[in-house]
């Protein structure tokens, strides 16, 4: 049987070659959405993608809109923070970490905010 390294785990964790894990294709797609076997918190499945310090990161947490899988909540805020917009306005009124895709989006939910 084929045994493969998740691309996300080589490329972001911080240890060596020889001490990543080794997944069967089905194991390496359940590890992608649950992440290890010994984290998984059956009350919240692979659902919760959200920067709250409530909700640990499950699996490899994606970017809704490049569709790219990061090692870990924090690897993912940055880039939202580095490749998408927020809203100031949204922002100032206690809307936190809703993120557009690119500046065209901002400035659309920027207009619907001034009409708020």
């Amino acid at each position: 049987m084929d045994h493969c390294i998740s691309d996300v785990c080589l490329q972001q964790r911080k240890v060596f070659v020889c001490e990543q894990e080794l997944y069967t294709p089905s194991q390496l797609r359940h590890h992608m959405i649950y992440g290890p076997a010994d984290s998984i918190d059956p009350s919240h499945g692979a659902l919760i993608n959200v920067f709250s310090d409530a909700h640990a990161a499950v699996g490899h947490p994606r970017c809704e809109f490049c569709n790219e899988h990061y090692l870990d909540n924090d690897e993912l805020f940055k880039h939202m923070s580095m490749s998408h917009h927020t809203c100031h306005l949204c922002e100032r009124s206690g809307v936190l970490h809703q993120y557009y895709r690119d500046y065209e989006q901002l400035v659309c939910n920027g207009y619907c905010c001034v009409l708020i």
